[in-house]
């Protein structure tokens, strides 16, 4: 992909939508701002770019589709990186139909749009962290289910999926 891109003559639009964890929450630069993977991922991209980071920390689905959404439609990105549905799930009136609606909402659009769409697959908390049993039961149920919604938006418009991997 790398050499495709690098023949481009024009600028590459790299547009992230998402939560904290598209938005760089914990990866700062040394005056404090956020840069995140994504960031550095876009920087690897050899060819000029422009890049448009539309995440927001707490971001639900619902909010890429009513907000991010229609702005990353205007910027006509040539890759999206998507990346929600944690805040989704620890919400109280999580509901599954509505988060898989709204994934396939925004990735069909981003596809239509002509992007390369990436998207990551939830990690299991309870792989890293020592959880109380009913939170650990909880998390994972919903990375299971984050995992089948991930393959059901494979089907629909077969973004890049990267599924993240922590050891025991």
């Amino acid at each position: 992909m790398k050499r495709e891109i690098s023949r481009v003559k024009t600028d590459v639009k790299f547009v992230v939508m998402g939560d904290s964890a598209a938005y760089g929450t914990g990866d700062v630069t040394k005056a404090d701002r956020p840069l995140g993977w994504t960031y550095r991922l876009a920087e690897a991209i050899e060819a000029p770019l422009t890049y448009l980071n539309l995440a927001r920390p707490g971001a639900k689905s619902t909010e890429l589709v009513e907000f991010q959404l229609p702005l990353a439609a205007q910027f006509k990105p040539d890759v999206a990186v998507v990346v929600v549905g944690g805040n989704d799930m620890l919400r109280n009136n999580f509901c599954p139909h509505r988060l898989k609606t709204n994934m396939v909402e925004i990735l069909s659009r981003l596809h239509e749009l002509g992007a390369q769409v990436i998207t990551l697959q939830l990690h299991d908390p309870s792989k890293i962290l020592k959880l109380p049993k009913p939170l650990e039961s909880a998390l994972i149920f919903t990375s299971v289910f984050t995992r089948l919604i991930s393959l059901l938006m494979a089907h629909h418009v077969k973004p890049s999926i990267v599924e993240l991997f922590c050891p025991n």
